[in-house]
């Protein structure tokens, strides 16, 4: 942990040049993630870091990596040269490949370096043919890397830097064979650098194996959740789930909000009840074209419509700033991507709520994600389909008896933060002990 915080990045050593392509971004006062990181990265160390989404992760490794390769420097700055690759970052979704890729494309001055997304969906070979005129810095998902490496499209055998962002997730997806067959590939004096948003025992081996004596941060103990955000959990029906949602966006002036369903075939269900009920709403999924689901995205952070319907795979690489709030329509299947879904709201300073709506066949799902991340558990709330309110239901949710399943152990840490309810109609649950 940070016992000094820096008041700025130029106390961290970035250059002046960086300091004013940060600052144009936003990027004025470091957060706890790059207070950490950014003179490990300077230091050339591996690194393995544990925290949270939302905590400026990206500019952590970012920018001390442009440094490294020279922008900035009063010599002139050299681009890599036929095939070559010097950084490698690898991500598990497409949307976050596209993401990093701008980023890096914002920071840029007189000193423009070579960064190429490297993804499925896009034509091979554009992308070939842009690996051989040489690339400072690849931003890639693991299986498309791994095609034009066997192709030798480039030589991975340059690179200096590797970074492995989202590694938890990549996990999750079945990617890590392809990112063994790709370390093979890769000299051993690199460099490497792996983030994971949540803290398991998956992702302690992964840094055991990957990494060569590594610096190792903490800033998520036992995946907690981030502070700034509130949670309300309301207990509907699963039948009812599509009334109620119109119902709690009448009752709920959301400038912008983001859904997220664990099917595809829910999130167009979902999607072409909302535009019958004339409400501005789209969905992306994995069947979505590539070009399509970064519209999507593109318009939705424009304020074009207002709500977005996505799946957990395409949702991980959204980053949209002061995001208010965001819904469950249905629990995730995996506890740790509550961790997630609920970390693309309250990002930075701002806060945020995270809304769920709880089905009776969900509730054990509810009860995982309370004892894996250490939540509390909660009254129950239901909707009423004839008068299409939520109401409190007073007694406590009879586990055994009345759900046939095991109440969980005492929360390891952490708990909901309370929440003072909603000024529109709805009933925040109230913690019971």
């Amino acid at each position: 942990m940070v016992n000094n915080m820096s008041d700025s990045f130029e106390q961290l050593g970035i250059n002046k040049v960086l300091l004013k392509a940060a600052e144009n971004q936003g990027l004025e006062k470091p957060t706890e993630t790059q207070n950490e990181i950014i003179p490990k990265v300077l230091d050339r160390k591996d690194i393995f870091l544990s925290a949270k989404t939302g905590t400026g992760k990206t500019a952590a490794y970012i920018l001390p990596i442009l440094q490294i390769l020279g922008v900035g420097e009063s010599r002139k700055f050299i681009s890599s040269k036929h095939k070559q690759v010097k950084v490698i970052i690898i991500v598990p979704v497409r949307e976050l490949v596209i993401q990093i890729v701008q980023f890096i494309e914002s920071l840029q001055f007189h000193e423009p370096i070579k960064a190429c997304a490297i993804m499925g969906g896009v034509d091979l070979d554009k992308q070939m043919l842009a690996l051989k005129k040489g690339v400072d810095i690849v931003v890639a998902t693991p299986g498309r890397l791994l095609d034009l490496a066997y192709k030798k499209a480039f030589l991975i055998n340059t690179i200096e830097t590797l970074v492995l962002d989202e590694a938890d997730r990549m996990l999750e997806m079945g990617f890590i064979p392809e990112i063994k067959d790709l370390l093979k590939l890769m000299p051993r004096n690199k460099q490497t650098m792996l983030f994971s948003a949540t803290y398991n025992d998956e992702a302690k081996e992964l840094a055991q194996a990957f990494l060569k004596d590594p610096e190792v941060v903490e800033l998520n103990p036992l995946n907690q959740i981030v502070s700034s955000v509130d949670h309300m959990l309301y207990g509907v029906p699963y039948n009812a789930k599509p009334k109620a949602f119109i119902k709690f966006l009448e009752l709920n002036k959301f400038p912008q909000l983001l859904v997220f369903v664990r099917r595809k075939q829910i999130a167009d269900e979902l999607e072409a009840y909302c535009l019958e009920k004339g409400v501005s709403v789209q969905a992306i999924h994995g069947d979505k074209t590539q070009a399509k689901r970064l519209k999507t995205v593109d318009n939705f952070k424009k304020n074009q419509f207002k709500v977005l319907i996505a799946t957990d795979i395409v949702a991980r690489g959204l980053d949209i700033k002061q995001l208010p709030a965001v819904l469950n329509y249905e629990l995730p299947n995996v506890p740790e991507d509550y961790v997630h879904r609920v970390g693309r709201t309250g990002r930075g300073e701002h806060k945020g709520i995270a809304y769920s709506f709880i089905a009776k066949d969900e509730i054990s799902r509810l009860l995982e994600i309370e004892k894996v991340l250490g939540l509390t558990v909660r009254d129950q709330v239901i909707f009423d389909q004839s008068t299409a309110t939520f109401n409190v239901k007073k007694e406590k949710i009879q586990y055994k008896k009345k759900y046939n399943i095991k109440e969980p152990k005492a929360p390891r840490t952490g708990q909901i933060p309370k929440s003072k309810g909603s000024e529109t109609g709805f009933t925040a649950l109230k913690k019971k002990r």
